[in-house]
């Protein structure tokens, strides 16, 4: 599984102007990758607006954005010769993520961050996939590659890719067990002792 990534043009300085107006960010799956053809279909996480003005820094920006949702995380990035905003939503095909400017926002603003299936201003640096996998024979997706439903009890992590087939096997760790039962015998004689004195 991989996370929905956009990326701003680079910036001189984190404390550079984003232009004034408002941003919604909604969650959900895009089509395609063509900027032609593609379309957005929402999930059920709520959309956020990101309101700014004129002074807002590319640092207070990532702040709003990281305050208003738990569905998406913003970073700032120094490409070697500019910073830039990052914008990823949440693991899986179902958590894309769109930016749409407000029509009273800013030239500024609309013209650096704009991520709507008519106007592409970020860059699209990751696509959101979800995880395929194939367990006796049944295939399935999930949208993290931590999966803990698979088996009770188990969590599977898929590290790579493998076009082979992989054997799974667990067993019991009663070391840790025997340790906790022995420390509480002890703790349990001492305590037996002292009553008796």
């Amino acid at each position: 599984a991989s996370t929905h990534t956009l990326a701003s043009g680079s910036y001189s300085t984190a404390g550079s102007a984003v232009g004034a107006g408002t941003l919604t960010i909604d969650f959900g799956t895009w089509s395609t990758t063509s900027s032609a053809n593609d379309t957005f279909t929402t999930n059920s996480n709520s959309s956020v607006s990101i309101d700014t003005s004129s002074t807002t820094s590319l640092t207070q920006l990532r702040d709003l954005i990281n305050n208003a949702t738990n569905n998406a995380e913003a970073s700032i990035l120094y490409n070697g010769t500019g910073y830039v905003l990052v914008i990823k939503g949440s693991s899986g095909a179902s958590n894309e993520v769109r930016v749409t400017p407000s029509g009273s926002s800013s030239a500024t603003l609309t013209n650096n961050f704009s991520y709507t299936t008519s106007t592409k201003n970020l860059t699209q640096t990751t696509d959101g996939t979800d995880a395929s996998f194939t367990v006796d024979g049944i295939s399935m997706t999930r949208s993290s590659n931590t999966i803990s439903d698979l088996y009770k009890g188990y969590t599977l992590n898929l590290l790579a890719t493998s076009s082979s087939s992989v054997n799974i096997s667990s067993s019991q760790n009663l070391s840790t067990i025997e340790g906790l039962l022995n420390d509480f015998i002890s703790s349990y004689n001492l305590i037996y002792g002292g009553i008796n004195s």
